[in-house]
C-alpha cells in the first residue's frame, strides 16, 4: 500500500526532522513503523534505526539528528499482532537535517537595549524567531553544499548530476548504496579501460604501429588560466648539468620565485609560496644529503603569505615574507629563525602599521643580516633597507636616489659576503627601461655601515633591445659573483646565465641554461659543497606511465596555461599541428576541426624500416628519395 502526501521536512529548530503522511487504509493497516538510515533507504522493518511505531499515526518527528546530514527513511504499514508488515518502496522519502547556529539570539542581542529591557514577555524575541530559523537553514543548507562532490554524504537524488560530470551513465534502477559503490568505482574503470589505452592498443593490432593520442580538449582557450609554474630543480657539477624528469614539487605559483638557504648543519631549505585552500601560503621543503623531503606548511592560514627570501648567517638561518590582508588592503613583512632544531614564532618587522612588502635579505659575511624592502610613501612606494648586527636592527636607511628620483625597483635580490672584491654587499633587480622593456641593473655597497654612504651608481646589464630581462639571481661560486636570470630573447622565457670578472670589472656574454617551448623563470640559485642548484619555476607537462598498458604514456598538460600568442616565440608556434602542441585556441566547429572538447587525435609512427621507393618518372613530381628511419608520424583526428 502506498502512503498518500508523505513529506519530510527539517524543522527550523536544528537536528530535527519532521514527517507527515496520510493513510488512505487505515482499516486493513492500523499501524506504521518508521526506519531510518544515512547513506541509504531502509530494506526492510528491521533495516536501520526504529524512529516511531504505533497505530493511527500520521507524523513523526526524529529528534538527536546531526546536521547537515541527509537521513533516508522508510515506511511500512501494517496490520494484525503480530504486526504483518507491507513492503512498497513508494514509501520512502529523505530530507537533510540542518543545524542550529542562533541566529535569532544574535539578532536579538544586536537590538538596542532599550528594546530588549521592554520586552517583558518575550514577544519580540519570539518573533525573531521567525527569521533566524530560516538563516540557520539556509547557513545549513550552504555548508552542505560542502559536501555534494563526496560519494558517501551527498543527497542520493543528486548522484545522477556526480556522474554527468564524468561522463558515467549510472544505473538509477539499483539502490542507493549500489549506486555509491558503481559512481566511487569509476574512475578506476577509466584507468582500465580508458580512451586512449583502448585506441592505442587498437592501432596496435591492426595496423601493427605504434601510436599516441592527444585530446584536444586541453588546446581549447578559456579565461583565467594563466600558466601554473612548478618546481624544478637542475643540479650543476662543474660545468655540466643534470635535468630530472620530473618536478620537484607540482605545487605552483602564477609569478615570484622560491627561496633557497643552506643551514649550518647542511640542510638545504626551499621555501616558496603556492595556492591551497583557496588562499596563498608559504611551504617548505629540506634536503639532507641533497636529497629532497615532502613538502610541509610553514606560515600560518589567514593572510596572503608571498615572496619568501631566506639567507644563513652563521648558524642562524632567517626567512622572511610577505604577508597581505586583504580585509585591510595592508601589506607587513614577516619573519622566523632557525637555530637548532626548530623554527621561531612569526615576527612582524619594524614599527607596526607601516605597509612594507617585498623582502630581500642578504648575509655580509661579517655577522651582519641585511634587509632590503618597499615601503609605502605618501603617494608611492619607496625602497629602504637595514641591518641586523645580531642583536638588534638598525635604524631603517632611504635607498639612494637614482638620476635624482626614487629607484624603481621590482624582482630585488641581495648578495654579500663577496671575497677579495671591494664591493661587499650586491643589490640586482629589474625595472623598466624608457622604450617599455624590462632590465637588470643592480648597485654595489663598499662598506658595511647600514647608511646611505658607499653605494656606486646604478649599472644596467647589457641585453637585446627588443626583448626583456627579468627576476635576477645572483649567487656566490669560488669567490666569483655568477648572475642568473628570466629572459624571452630566445622566444619563449628562459634561465640565463652571466659571470662578472673582477679584473675586468665585466660581465661574460649571457649563455642559455634552459630552453624549449616551455617557460621557465623565477630562478634561484643555491651553492653547496657538492654543486649548484637551480630552482626554477616551469610549466612543463608531466608524463605518467599507465598502470595497465605499460605502453601508454599520459602527457598532463594543464600547467600550460591559456595565454596569447607571441609571434616571437617561433619553438612554441612550430609544434602547431604537432602531438605536443601546446598552444590554445578558440573553440572551432565544422567538419574539419581539431580544436574542440570532443576532438580525438591519433598519431601514427611510420615502421623504423622503409622500402625504397621506385624513382619516378622524370616528368613526375613525386619524390625519388627512400624514407630511411623514423619519420614524421602522420595524424589524424576522429
Amino acid at each position: 500500500m502506498q502512503l498518500r502526501a508523505l513529506t519530510a521536512t527539517a524543522d527550523p529548530a536544528g537536528n530535527r526532522i519532521t514527517l507527515a503522511w496520510e493513510n488512505p487504509e487505515p482499516l486493513a493497516f492500523t499501524g506504521i513503523r518508521v526506519m531510518r538510515r544515512t547513506s541509504r533507504y531502509p530494506d526492510s522493518p528491521t533495516d536501520g534505526t526504529l524512529v516511531t511505531q504505533g497505530a493511527g499515526l500520521t507524523g513523526a518527528l526524529d529528534i538527536g539528528l546531526r546536521g547537515e546530514t541527509t537521513y533516508y527513511y522508510a515506511l511500512f504499514p501494517f496490520s494484525g499482532g503480530p504486526p504483518v508488515f507491507d513492503i512498497d518502496p513508494r514509501n520512502r522519502v529523505a530530507a537533510l537535517a540542518t543545524s542550529p547556529f542562533g541566529y535569532a539570539g544574535q539578532m536579538y542581542d544586536l537590538l538596542p537595549a532599550l528594546y530588549r529591557r521592554y520586552d517583558t514577555l518575550g514577544a519580540l524575541r519570539r518573533l525573531l524567531d521567525l527569521p533566524g530559523g530560516q538563516l540557520d537553514q539556509v547557513r545549513s543548507l550552504a555548508q552542505a553544499l560542502l559536501h555534494q562532490h563526496d560519494v558517501d554524504q551527498v543527497d542520493g537524488a543528486l548522484l545522477p548530476l556526480l556522474a554527468q560530470w564524468i561522463n558515467w551513465p549510472l544505473d538509477v534502477s539499483v539502490d542507493l548504496a549500489a549506486q555509491r559503490d558503481e559512481l566511487r568505482a569509476a574512475p578506476a574503470v577509466y584507468r582500465v579501460v580508458g580512451l586512449v589505452p583502448t585506441l592505442e592498443a587498437t592501432v596496435k593490432r591492426i595496423l601493427g604501429r605504434e601510436s599516441k593520442t592527444k585530446e584536444y580538449a586541453a588546446n581549447v582557450a578559456h579565461s583565467n588560466s594563466p600558466q601554473r609554474h612548478n618546481i624544478w630543480a637542475r643540479h650543476r657539477t662543474g660545468v655540466t648539468w643534470t635535468m630530472p624528469a620530473a618536478p620537484l614539487s607540482l605545487d605552483f605559483g602564477y609569478q615570484g620565485r622560491p627561496a633557497a638557504a643552506r643551514g649550518s648543519d647542511g640542510t638545504l631549505w626551499l621555501l616558496y609560496h603556492t595556492l591551497r585552500s583557496g588562499g596563498w601560503q608559504l611551504w617548505v621543503k629540506s634536503a639532507r644529503s641533497d636529497v629532497f623531503g615532502p613538502s610541509e606548511p610553514f606560515s600560518p592560514a589567514g593572510a596572503a603569505q608571498l615572496h619568501p627570501s631566506a639567507v644563513t648567517q652563521g648558524a642562524q638561518l632567517w626567512a622572511f615574507w610577505s604577508a597581505y590582508d586583504a580585509v585591510h588592503d595592508s601589506w607587513e613583512i614577516r619573519y622566523r629563525t632557525r637555530e637548532g632544531a626548530g623554527w621561531s614564532d612569526d615576527v612582524v618587522f619594524g614599527t607596526p602599521g607601516i605597509q612594507r612588502r617585498r623582502p630581500a635579505a642578504a648575509a655580509d659575511g661579517s655577522g651582519g643580516v641585511w634587509l632590503f624592502w618597499q615601503e609605502r610613501g605618501a603617494d608611492t612606494w619607496i625602497f629602504r633597507y637595514a641591518r641586523h648586527d645580531g642583536t638588534s636592527w638598525s635604524a631603517p636607511v632611504t635607498f639612494p636616489l637614482d638620476l635624482g628620483g626614487p629607484p624603481r625597483v621590482d624582482d630585488p635580490i641581495a648578495i654579500g659576503g663577496v671575497t677579495g672584491a671591494s664591493a661587499r654587499l650586491w643589490l640586482f633587480w629589474a625595472r623598466r627601461s624608457p622604450i617599455g622593456r624590462w632590465r637588470i641593473v643592480y648597485r654595489t655597497k663598499s662598506t658595511l655601515v647600514p647608511d646611505a654612504a658607499g653605494w656606486s651608481a646604478v649599472t644596467q646589464l647589457s641585453a637585446p633591445s627588443t626583448f626583456d630581462n627579468r627576476e635576477p639571481a645572483p649567487v656566490v661560486v669560488a669567490g666569483r659573483v655568477e648572475l642568473f636570470f628570466s629572459s624571452n630573447r630566445s622566444g619563449t622565457w628562459s634561465v640565463w646565465h652571466s659571470t662578472f670578472d673582477a679584473v675586468t670589472n665585466t660581465w661574460s656574454t649571457a649563455d642559455a641554461v634552459s630552453s624549449g617551448p616551455y617557460a621557465e623563470r623565477g630562478p634561484m640559485p643555491l651553492s653547496t659543497p657538492a654543486g649548484l642548484w637551480l630552482f626554477t619555476g616551469s610549466n612543463r607537462p608531466v608524463t605518467y606511465a599507465s598502470e595497465v598498458y605499460r605502453a601508454t604514456r599520459t602527457v598532463d598538460r594543464r600547467y600550460s596555461g591559456s595565454t596569447t600568442v607571441d609571434t616571437r616565440d617561433s619553438a612554441k608556434l612550430a609544434l602547431r599541428g604537432h602531438l605536443d602542441d601546446f598552444a590554445t585556441y578558440s573553440y572551432a566547429t565544422g567538419p574539419n576541426a581539431r580544436y574542440g572538447y570532443d576532438i580525438v587525435g591519433s598519431f601514427w609512427t611510420r615502421q623504423s624500416t622503409c622500402r625504397t621507393r621506385r624513382p619516378a618518372p622524370r616528368n613526375s613530381n613525386r619524390s625519388s628519395r627512400a624514407c630511411a628511419g623514423s619519420c614524421r608520424p602522420r595524424s589524424a583526428s576522429s
